[in-house]
């Protein structure tokens, strides 16, 4: 299935909320929909909100990027969900691939920067994908990161 990527608008706000909810549990929807709607603004670091929909406009997927504590050229992941409806179909790591590439261009004028993220139960996908476990949290959840090298 084909899925289009785009920046999260005000009106997707609630269905990317809702994603994040089916994926990581309903306790989770309220922190997603705050989240995604106070990461609207455009500041010097602006974040990155991304949504996946099918042809007939159904959100399906969500990921979110932002300034890290690390500096400019260190950004965060964050609320990569995929509807259970549209597990296995490669929707999680063209979410993630895209988020990269985007932020890597826009953000980073294609010179080498880094991405961190806290996972819980992900650490497997994200490291089939580059990311190495370089610490625990607090709460022993592996905090992974992935340097992406200059584009020539």
């Amino acid at each position: 299935m084909n899925y289009k990527i785009e920046i999260v608008t005000k009106q997707d706000i609630k269905a990317a909320a809702d994603v994040c909810a089916r994926s990581l549990g309903e306790d989770n929807r309220a922190c997603a929909e705050i989240d995604f709607a106070l990461h609207l603004t455009d500041t010097p670091y602006p974040p990155l909100n991304l949504v996946a929909k099918t042809a007939d406009g159904l959100v399906v997927g969500t990921i979110q990027s932002c300034i890290s504590y690390f500096g400019p050229k260190v950004r965060g992941i964050a609320w990569l969900c995929v509807h259970p409806d549209y597990h296995q179909q490669g929707l999680g790591e063209a979410l993630l691939k895209y988020c990269e590439n985007f932020c890597q261009k826009k953000f980073w004028n294609n010179e080498a920067g880094s991405f961190v993220l806290i996972t819980k139960n992900y650490e497997d996908f994200y490291s089939k994908r580059g990311y190495k476990t370089v610490a625990k949290d607090w709460c022993e959840k592996p905090l992974m990161m992935k340097n992406i090298p200059t584009k020539s």
